[in-house]
């Protein structure tokens, strides 16, 4: 994704920091805050690689405004039995 490609990079951070990651490592991550994703979830946060058949799905908006998530049927089913198991 072009946006947290950009993100690790101007962090610091390469594929290769991820190999010895710890627990202390993870207070170096960037952050990513819901008006971010609002913003910029429907362009710079998506994949270059989407599975076929995706679908923006919006939120209920519960916290506040919707957010609007590329999902496709697949990815529905993984995240369906992860959340079973």
């Amino acid at each position: 994704m072009p946006y947290y490609s950009k993100l690790f990079k101007e962090a610091g951070f390469t594929t290769d920091n991820f190999k010895n990651f710890t627990l202390d490592d993870l207070s170096k991550l960037p952050f990513l805050d819901k008006d971010t994703y609002r913003r910029l979830g429907v362009t710079e946060m998506i994949t270059s690689k989407p599975e076929p058949g995706g679908m923006f799905l919006p939120s209920s908006g519960s916290t506040g405004t919707p957010t609007k998530t590329l999902t496709s049927k697949a990815m529905h089913q993984r995240v369906t039995a992860a959340n079973e198991a």
